[in-house]
């Protein structure tokens, strides 16, 4: 059954190390992946700023 609803992928770039998670968001922006996911609380400030400022410079909403 059709229902014209729009369905999304949303990709977790968390990782274990700063340089993954970038390599993460890179392939989500690569594919076309609009929006991204990333776990905050297990994330280190400085790469929660960094991760924020490249989506920001990227066209990605995270």
């Amino acid at each position: 059954m059709e229902t014209n609803e729009v369905k999304g992928h949303y990709l977790n770039v968390t990782a274990g190390t700063f340089e993954e998670m970038l390599k993460r968001a890179e392939f989500t922006k690569e594919i076309g992946t609009p929006i991204i996911m990333h776990d905050f609380i297990t994330g280190i400030s400085t790469a929660n700023t960094t991760l924020v400022r490249y989506c920001r410079g990227n066209g990605l909403l995270l």
